[in-house]
C-alpha cells in the first residue's frame, strides 16, 4: 500500500507547480520570436492578455501567438520576423494597464505609440523602458476631453530615459498626471529632434545642460506646469532649435544666439 505525503507536502508542491510560469509559442510569421526563457513572444503574449486580448487588436485573434502576421496591425515586426520593431496601440483598443516590466524584453523595438486609450488604467511612467535602448520615437498620449481625459500615466519624468540616446521624438502631450522637473540627465539624448509635454504638470527651470541636445527642433511646453526663469544661455548653441512653445509658463528673455 502507498503511503500518501503528509497534506502539507502536497500543499508544497502544488505551490511549487502553480508558481512555474508556462511559456507561450508563437507560430506561423512569428516563430522566429520563441528564443530564450525571456522571449519577445511570452512578453507580448503576457502584453495581449492585459491590454484586452483580441479587441486590442481589433478583433484579430489570431495576433496573440502571431504578431508578426500582415493582419495584425497593432505590431510590426523586423523583415525576417525575429524582432518586434513596433508597437501602435491607438483609437481606444487598448484596457488595463502597461505591464511595463514586460517590454525589456524587446531588445529591437524602435517604437512605441499609444493613444487615446480611456480604458487603461493608471501606471507609473516606466522607467524600464530606459532597457528599450534602440528606441527612436516614443509617443504616449492623450487628446480626448471628458472620460479618461488625464492620461493614465502617473509620476515624475524618469531620469533613467537618459540610455534611450536614438529617440527622435518624444511625446507625452495630454498626460496631466505627470509632472516634477526636467531631468538633466536627458541631456544624453543627443537625437532628439521633438520633445512634446504639453499639458503635463512639469515643473522647475530648463536645464541649461540640455543645450547637448544638438539636433533638437522644437521643445512645447504647453501649460498647466510651472517652468520658470530664463532661457539658458547655453542654448545659444542649439543651432537646429526653431521653436520653443511654453505659452504658460513664467519664463523670461529670448533664445540667445552664440
Amino acid at each position: 500500500m502507498k503511503k500518501r505525503p503528509p497534506s502539507g507536502c502536497v500543499g508544497l508542491i502544488f505551490g511549487f507547480l502553480g508558481s512555474l510560469r508556462v511559456s507561450a509559442v508563437c507560430v506561423g510569421e512569428s516563430v522566429s520570436l520563441n528564443h530564450g526563457l525571456h522571449s519577445e513572444c511570452n512578453a507580448w503574449v503576457y502584453i495581449y492578455g492585459a491590454l484586452g486580448g483580441s479587441k486590442l487588436t481589433v478583433n484579430t485573434p489570431v495576433c496573440e501567438t502571431d504578431p508578426c502576421n500582415a493582419n495584425c496591425r497593432r505590431v510590426e515586426c523586423n523583415a525576417n520576423n525575429t524582432h518586434i520593431k513596433k508597437i501602435k496601440l491607438q483609437l481606444g483598443d487598448a484596457t488595463g494597464t502597461l505591464q511595463p516590466d514586460q517590454w525589456k524584453n524587446f531588445t529591437q523595438l524602435e517604437e512605441i505609440s499609444i493613444g487615446d486609450n480611456p480604458g487603461l488604467r493608471d501606471t507609473p511612467i516606466p522607467p524600464q523602458w530606459a532597457a528599450l535602448t534602440q528606441l527612436t520615437k516614443l509617443e504616449v498620449t492623450n487628446s480626448k476631453h471628458g472620460t479618461g481625459a488625464a492620461g493614465f500615466l502617473t509620476g515624475v519624468l524618469p531620469p533613467e530615459w537618459e540610455r534611450l540616446t536614438k529617440l527622435n521624438t518624444l511625446s507625452l502631450s495630454g498626460q496631466t498626471k505627470v509632472g516634477g522637473p526636467l531631468p538633466v540627465t536627458w541631456s544624453a539624448m543627443r537625437e532628439l529632434s521633438v520633445l512634446n509635454l504639453d499639458k503635463t504638470q512639469v515643473n522647475g527651470t530648463l536645464p541649461a545642460q540640455w543645450s547637448g541636445m544638438a539636433k533638437l527642433k522644437q521643445l512645447s511646453l504647453k501649460g498647466p506646469g510651472s517652468i520658470e526663469g530664463s532661457l539658458p544661455p547655453s542654448w545659444g548653441g542649439m543651432e537646429q532649435l526653431r521653436s520653443i512653445i511654453a505659452p504658460n509658463h513664467r519664463l523670461q528673455g529670448s533664445l540667445p544666439v552664440a
